[in-house]
């Protein structure tokens, strides 16, 4: 999820059309921000959702949010936790052994079919917070990525790179611009380009892209057990600033049915 709608004060609940379509439950997103939550608010507006999953995302400094959200009558299944790195963006670092360019600068249906190729490879094993779900189908949700990069690719080719080595497609970044930084939104590597360090050469991309953008800094975030990618980070000069917990809150009646169906 974007640091910046994660940074947006007060409590926001809206419902997300996408998820819904995909795994054919109703799902809503919660996010509470910083700022003063006056606790009855919250609850209220967990009790009267009509979405069979919320998704809730809020800073894990926020003691107070748990014990809200279990006093609710919905079921509270932790789903893990987001840690958001970043680092100055300081730029003129190209990479060095492979090509890493816009997807715009590759035939449209190219594009997509390496980005969706590249996705699929590398989210497999992805633990993503809807793996935590059994409303949820995890074929549905690597779909989900794949649909949602391939339309990244569509919308704003310039916003997603596309690592090449020996002319086929080992790696993806998608990218967005915030208030004062740019955001890898996702990022892998297929299996057989892992461990031998060539996912510097796609951060060295990234933070060159986001120096010509103006950023003045470069973020980035990972479900907290992936160790493997965040020493990856450690040795690009990266620090973590911040960790988001997740939370899915399911209706019980609904949560039984699913888990009575194996």
């Amino acid at each position: 999820m974007a640091w910046d709608a994660l940074a947006a004060p007060g409590v926001v609940c809206a419902p997300s059309p996408a998820d819904t379509a995909r795994f054919g439950v109703e799902v809503h997103r919660l996010t509470v921000g910083p700022g003063e939550v006056r606790g009855t608010e919250l609850v209220d507006l967990v009790e009267s959702s009509t979405a069979d999953v919320l998704v809730a995302r809020y800073d894990v400094a926020r003691q107070d949010v748990p014990a809200l959200l279990a006093s609710t009558s919905r079921a509270v299944l932790p789903a893990g936790a987001l840690t958001y790195w970043e680092k100055p963006v300081v730029g003129g670092d190209p990479p060095t052994r492979t090509d890493v360019v816009p997807s715009g600068d590759l035939d449209r249906a190219a594009a997509e079919a390496a980005v969706r190729s590249v996705v699929r490879a590398s989210f497999t094993a992805y633990g993503n917070h809807y793996t935590a779900d059994p409303l949820l189908d995890p074929d549905a949700a690597l779909a989900g990525y794949e649909e949602w990069a391939t339309g990244t690719v569509r919308r704003s080719p310039d916003d997603v790179l596309v690592q090449m080595l020996d002319g086929e497609p080992v790696g993806v970044a998608t990218l967005a611009e915030g208030d004062d930084h740019v955001e890898v939104l996702l990022a892998g590597l297929v299996p057989s380009a892992q461990g031998r360090g060539l996912y510097g050469d796609l951060l060295a991309a990234v933070e060159d892209r986001a120096a010509a953008a103006g950023a003045a800094r470069l973020v980035i975030s990972t479900q907290v057990q992936n160790v493997r990618v965040q020493r990856a980070w450690a040795r690009r000069g990266l620090r973590p600033f911040a960790a988001v917990e997740t939370v899915h809150l399911v209706r019980r009646a609904a949560l039984a049915a699913a888990t009575a169906r194996g």
